[in-house]
């Protein structure tokens, strides 16, 4: 009989490094932490994920297609210096963080990056 992760909940801790490959994870919980590097294409095609929350990391570069199955309003990109650049990629994150558009959180006018392009950057301890 083998196993397999259902949720992988660590938010606000201190871990680095890239996202690693989810598998068939449904709940994937990593917000404010240090992540960095590029949100992995591979969760576009992921038909277990219903929650993807990687908010509050240093994660850049374009976001993929969302997951077909992540839940309405569940999931949070932002704050992260991701590319904002409008694509056909928004529709699918509009609906999974319940945002329209999905990096203007939690003001209409506010850019995904907003955290780190003003006063509220803080270098880490």
């Amino acid at each position: 009989m083998g196993t397999s992760l259902i949720g992988y909940h660590a938010a606000h801790n201190r871990l680095t490094g890239v996202i690693p490959d989810l598998g068939t994870v449904a709940v994937f919980d990593a917000s404010d932490n240090q992540l960095t590097g590029a949100i992995p294409a591979a969760i576009s095609a992921s038909q277990d994920l219903i929650e993807f929350s990687v908010g509050g990391n240093l994660l850049t570069g374009a976001v993929p297609a969302a997951s077909p199955n992540l839940a309405a309003g569940f999931s949070r990109l932002c704050p992260n210096p991701l590319d904002t650049t409008p694509s056909g990629n928004d529709a699918g994150w509009n609906v999974a963080t319940g945002y329209t558009p999905w990096w203007a959180t939690p003001f209409a006018n506010a850019r995904c990056d907003d955290l780190f392009n003003g006063d509220f950057e803080q270098p880490a301890p």
